[in-house]
């Protein structure tokens, strides 16, 4: 095939434009096509300076229309699509005459749209590879679309407004390639302009609902504008209608998208959050969703639903093979890994090695220390809404993938570092363990450790957040200790230790190590520090009371006997994926 090139475009009083887009395509086109809707200013004049050729049309409220008397005048074997606010960068002519040289098919080419306002969406695209080529405009964001194809007379563009030739290329079976070479897009340098052309987006995009109230995509079309035009409320009635009218999976899911952006703007953040919600349900793979819903936890301050949406944000970010922006996201935030940003760490390492970065993403793996024997912290066994309650079946799931992945159960203090081990632990002594848990356990024949509060097992001293379900009797506590499981100690009053005197350490470690002893008839020497702190003090005065093991919050695998042994906790809504992840070694 040919390598001649046509550049196609139309204009109309872009005279503040025009040159800059000619300029940076004037050695690679070998024709000009331009026609004009009307221009009053230096457009014709202009085109013409550059060896246009020039061709008049009379406005019809449709943008296909020249845009396909454009096409059928160009007599070259190629065709690239620009507007005159567009610009190609000088570094890459050479690259895009080499496309020419491929069999007759499409690119679809990243626009880089810059402005002047920072948008949440616009954070995974800040590079420096065109910094000289922004003109002041400090942000910009990135859409896609096919820009350049063989000339083919079956080919179109559609669409009154935001037309597209997608559509037509599809039909004539042409192949669609795509290149990361961008095209640079300055609607935005002039400020009046851009709001005079949205209105005028605006009138020809209700005509086309006018003309096709059924159509859902034109109410797209239609709230888009309108939320351009910060006409949010009339953006959200002219979504919701076009939500009626379909079950389109990406039109829904822009809708509920910008439905949500809309509900933002007007501080309506519980309904702009359903929205996000809606639009992730239909499609998992929506980064411009799922970062929504990330800026718009952050900008509430609501910190667990926010780490919750990054973890969102990353994964369809990981997913869309957006590794670099995975990085950029994540890289500088992640300082100490626990089971709530576990994925995070997870696919910044396999980006890292998506990346060719190895030693990177070995550093990284070392951070998780996930060599050892894994030690999992559990609490409550049901469906209460705390986050420590497992629902029964999901922790069923996870002891049989355990067990089909042939690690032997263990308790604490019998851990061998030479063998495929787990240890399950179970801390407070909560009822739903003794009724839901050991059932299921001892089918299976499998030995826990029960770290118990003294006082909560008397129904003592037991703190409101602590009330979400029910605690063991010492009649219970005794006969799981008979029957093998071991017993440890969670202190007598389950406050932090870290913050005690000695005398309220002393007597936290030593009264709960004598009354289990009373209890249970047997000698106690492991603790589980409550919320998993302690410190030098701490540590101490567990040596002084004979404490030979104790369990803490930090998160990893056991790699040694010690007082300050890891453990990872297991919270409600952990995922079977992101359970089975903790022991695939990546």
């Amino acid at each position: 095939m040919g390598e001649k090139l046509s550049l196609c475009m139309i204009a109309k009083n872009e005279e503040k434009f025009l040159v800059d887009c000619l300029n940076s395509v004037k050695d690679i086109v070998d024709e000009i096509i331009l026609v004009d809707t009307g221009s009053k200013d230096k457009t014709v004049e202009i085109a013409k300076s550059f060896g246009a050729k020039v061709f008049h049309f009379d406005w019809g409220d449709d943008f296909s229309e020249p845009r396909n008397i454009s096409l059928r005048k160009a007599t070259g074997d190629w065709i690239l699509v620009l507007d005159p606010d567009e610009r190609l960068a000088a570094e890459d002519i050479l690259s895009v005459k080499k496309l020419l040289s491929e069999k007759p098919c499409a690119y679809s080419m990243p626009t880089i749209n810059y402005s002047y306002a920072k948008k949440p969406f616009l954070n995974f695209f800040e590079s420096d590879k065109y910094a000289d080529m922004n003109e002041g405009l400090p942000f910009y964001w990135i859409s896609n679309k096919i820009r350049i194809f063989s000339n083919n007379k079956e080919i179109i563009f559609q669409g009154p407004v935001h037309e597209l030739v997608e559509p037509s290329i599809r039909k004539a079976g042409l192949e669609v390639k795509q290149t990361d070479i961008p095209v640079h897009h300055y609607a935005q340098l002039d400020e009046k302009r851009s709001r005079q052309k949205r209105f005028f987006y605006m009138n020809i995009t209700r005509k086309k609902v006018l003309r096709d109230p059924n159509n859902a995509k034109a109410y797209l079309e239609l709230g888009r504008e309108y939320f351009n035009l910060r006409l949010y409320h009339r953006a959200i009635q002219t979504f919701r209608k076009g939500l009626s009218l379909t079950k389109d999976i990406f039109l829904v899911t822009e809708m509920n998208d910008k439905s949500g952006l809309a509900f933002m703007k007007l501080k309506k953040f519980s309904e702009a959050e359903k929205c996000f919600l809606n639009a992730l349900e239909h499609n998992d793979k929506s980064i411009s969703a799922a970062d929504n819903l990330f800026q718009l936890y952050k900008l509430q301050g609501i910190k667990d639903k926010t780490v919750e949406a990054r973890n969102i944000l990353v994964k369809v970010l990981f997913n869309n093979k957006k590794y670099e922006n995975v990085v950029e996201h994540l890289a500088t935030v992640l300082n100490k890994p626990l089971i709530t940003n576990f994925n995070a760490y997870y696919y910044l390492i396999k980006s890292y090695e998506q990346l060719g970065d190895k030693n990177a993403a070995q550093e990284w793996k070392q951070k998780l220390s996930l060599q050892g024997v894994p030690t999992l912290s559990y609490h409550d066994i049901g469906d209460s809404d705390s986050v420590w309650s497992i629902p029964i079946e999901e922790f069923k799931a996870q002891i049989l993938f355990l067990k089909k992945e042939g690690f032997e159960f263990v308790t604490v203090d019998k851990i061998d570092f030479k063998k495929k081990q787990v240890a399950i632990t179970f801390d407070d002594g909560r009822l739903s363990v003794f009724e839901k848990a050991i059932p299921f356990l001892e089918k299976h024949k499998i030995k826990v450790t029960l770290f118990i509060t003294t006082d909560w097992i008397e129904g003592k001293n037991i703190p409101e957040t602590e009330n979400y379900s029910d605690f063991m009797t010492w009649d219970q506590v005794k006969k799981l200790s008979s029957k093998g499981h071991l017993i440890a100690s969670h202190t007598i009053s389950h406050r932090d230790l870290s913050f005690l005197d000695e005398k309220n350490i002393g007597g936290e470690l030593c009264s709960s190590k004598e009354l289990l002893k009373d209890k249970i008839g047997f000698d106690v020497n492991i603790v589980s520090y409550p919320f998993g702190h302690f410190n030098n003090l701490v540590l101490n005065y567990a040596k002084k009371n004979h404490y030979d093991l104790g369990v803490t919050e930090e998160f990893g695998f056991c790699q040694e006997n010690s007082l300050t042994m890891p453990r990872i906790y297991i919270l409600k809504n952990i995922s079977i994926d992101t359970f089975k992840r903790l022991f695939s070694s990546f």
